[in-house]
């Protein structure tokens, strides 16, 4: 097993062991479909073989932080990878990189190199995907366990105005997810007029 997978490896065992339950959507299965379309993203966007697999490593450890801090979780996910990845041949400037990729997922993302835009593309390229409802009700839910609870009206108040303000920032992930993006906008549009609509008719 080379640096890079044994790296990838770390990174989802320590999610899997030590993650809290409640983080039903910032979970093992959201970590593993952003390196898979992190990749997928940088392989058509033309990235070097290098380049690949530092976004790779960087998606791995994305939400890493989750397991010590919700709040600050980019900046201890960018801890957790200074400090563990010289133990698999990471050199300092590789390191630095990886972090630069990570802190870049906050929102609000300005990401400024192609990979930042990658990473943070990959990271919620689900909008124009056909699990979205299914991810979003998890991210509901994890919310609720958190502590916010929100009504019908208001969750999809929240989903529609964080739609409408969505974009990608490569050309790749807006070609495969934007048409899929704009059709659940219609919908929870649609689904919040009905709402509105029955209420007032109450």
């Amino acid at each position: 097993m080379n640096r890079i997978e044994k790296a990838v490896n770390y990174a989802l065992n320590t999610l899997e062991q030590h993650l809290p339950e409640r983080f039903l959507y910032h979970s093992l299965h959201h970590t593993c479909n952003v390196i898979k379309y992190s990749g997928v993203f940088a392989r058509k966007c033309g990235l070097c073989q290098h380049e690949q697999e530092i976004i790779r490593v960087a998606a791995a450890f994305h939400d890493i932080g989750y397991v010590k801090n919700e709040c600050e979780h980019e900046h201890e996910s960018a801890v957790i990878a200074q400090n563990v990845l010289p133990e698999f041949g990471f050199n300092a400037n590789e390191i630095d990189e990886i972090g630069k990729l990570i802190l870049a997922t906050k929102l609000p993302c300005n990401p400024q190199t192609n990979a930042q835009k990658i990473l943070c593309d990959a990271d919620v390229e689900y909008v124009g995907r056909s699990e979205f409802y299914r991810l979003i009700a998890l991210f509901r839910q994890e919310l609720l366990l958190g502590g916010y609870a929100m009504s019908e009206v208001q969750w999809l108040e929240f989903e529609v105005k964080y739609l409408e303000n969505f974009r990608f920032f490569t050309p790749v992930a807006g070609r495969l997810r934007s048409a899929g993006l704009k059709r659940h906008l219609n919908e929870m549009r649609h689904s919040l007029e009905v709402i509105r609509n029955s209420a007032e008719e109450v």
